[in-house]
């Protein structure tokens, strides 16, 4: 069963909960980020920091940072 949850804060599609998983991730700050949005973040980040640094003051998601920064340390 889906149930619809919310909007993505990026790109404004709606986002649902599927077999009661969330297709997105929670933001800190109770928005939702879809997985479609957060694909496209993770690849800016291996294309180049400016993209996400924008990204990151606009739409705050340190959630997100656990995706991308694995390698990282």
């Amino acid at each position: 069963m889906d149930e619809l949850v919310g909007s993505c804060v990026h790109c404004a599609h709606d986002v649902y909960c599927r077999a009661g998983f969330l297709n997105g991730i929670l933001l800190d700050n109770k928005k939702i980020l879809c997985f479609n949005c957060k694909d496209l973040l993770v690849e800016a980040e291996l294309v180049g920091g400016a993209t996400m640094d924008y990204l990151r003051k606009t739409y705050p998601f340190s959630d997100l940072q656990k995706f991308t920064h694995k390698s990282s340390g």
